[in-house]
């Protein structure tokens, strides 16, 4: 059902028109860029809000069907809303895409996504389909392709305090010499039988969302939590490490050829508008600097491989405080 029919239709009777509220148009705003969502469920708005660390606000009018960086959210044919409790499915959808969502958490992972795209085509710059976190003054990045680790890494990193710009993508400033954070949230995986609780460990309720993706059933951190880097944040890059599965064996952290490097790194560029040379002179630095790695992942350990990554970080002096930085922070 599109909004316009929906209005229509709700204009035929005062009963219709409260149980089917008008859809309002709020912003998020991003680096000078703003996402819009149209939905008639404000408690939606604030939920993705509060998931995206980005307030909504609430604009006037509503936009074009054609206009590419809004996000639609209206309950399908028969259904309703009654305080963001729903009868039936919900369509979220954008000019060129469209799903179908059965239950709240699965809108709120849809919406999230399709704006997570908007502002992923809406950048002038490069973002990586990587994972970071921050030690000292700068940041560690890992790379590689889905299912590697990348979530596992990242939530590792911030259960153990360190401060996390992703788990799956963060942007390469335009001139290459630092990363910031993406407005997407930390989706872990669950295994089968594994419970909600398990994965969130004690995250208060209204800061997680689970869902069935596909096949697999996530569970979302907002990013409104302690522990996640501010989207201001620009990091000097540490390390860059390639994430590949041991095939046998515990983790273990080796050098990356500088080509091999460029290969990775260019093959994980998600977004469609960078500069290629900025990502060379990169690379040329941190290989002058000793600083691209591999790292192979044994089965079950996360935590092993965080700490060969939490050993890249430069170390303080003596006397200096500055491994305070690798504290707790939550």
């Amino acid at each position: 059902m599109s909004l316009d029919a929906g209005k229509r239709r709700a204009a035929g009777s005062s009963t219709d028109a409260m149980a089917n509220p008008p859809a309002r148009v709020y912003g998020f705003d991003w680096r000078g860029f703003r996402a819009r969502l149209c939905t008639a469920d404000e408690a939606l708005a604030r939920r993705v809000g509060r998931f995206l660390d980005r307030p909504p606000k609430r604009e006037a009018g509503r936009p074009s069907e054609s206009v590419d960086s809004v996000v639609w959210v209206a309950p399908e044919d028969g259904g309703h809303e009654d305080n963001g409790h729903e009868d039936g499915g919900h369509c979220v959808r954008t000019t060129d895409w469209s799903a179908r969502a059965s239950g709240p958490d699965e809108v709120l992972f849809l919406t999230l996504e399709a704006l997570g795209q908007i502002f992923l085509y809406g950048l002038k710059g490069a973002v990586l389909h990587a994972g970071a976190f921050e030690v000292g003054p700068g940041a560690i990045v890992f790379h590689g392709p889905p299912q590697i680790g990348k979530t596992s890494l990242g939530h590792a990193a911030w259960r153990r305090g360190l401060a996390v710009l992703g788990d799956d993508r963060v942007v390469l400033r335009e001139d290459a010499d630092a990363v910031e954070p993406f407005p997407k949230c930390l989706k872990l995986r669950l295994s089968p039988g594994a419970s909600v609780g398990e994965a969130s460990h004690g995250v208060p309720e209204t800061m997680t969302a689970a869902a069935l993706v596909g096949a697999e059933r996530r569970v979302m951190l907002a990013r409104a939590l302690p522990g996640f880097s501010a989207y201001d944040r620009a990091l000097p890059i540490h390390a860059l490490v390639r994430l590949e599965r041991a095939t046998s064996g515990p983790s273990r952290l080796v050098p990356l050829e500088p080509d091999a490097a460029l290969d990775a790194v260019m093959g994980c560029i998600t977004s469609p508008d960078f500069e290629p040379m900025a990502v060379v002179r990169l690379l040329k630095r941190l290989a002058e600097a000793n600083a691209l790695h591999r790292l192979a992942v044994g089965e079950h350990e996360t935590e092993a491989a965080l700490d060969l990554l939490l050993a890249l970080a430069p170390q303080p002096a003596a006397g200096s405080g500055a491994g305070d930085s690798l504290k707790p922070r939550r």
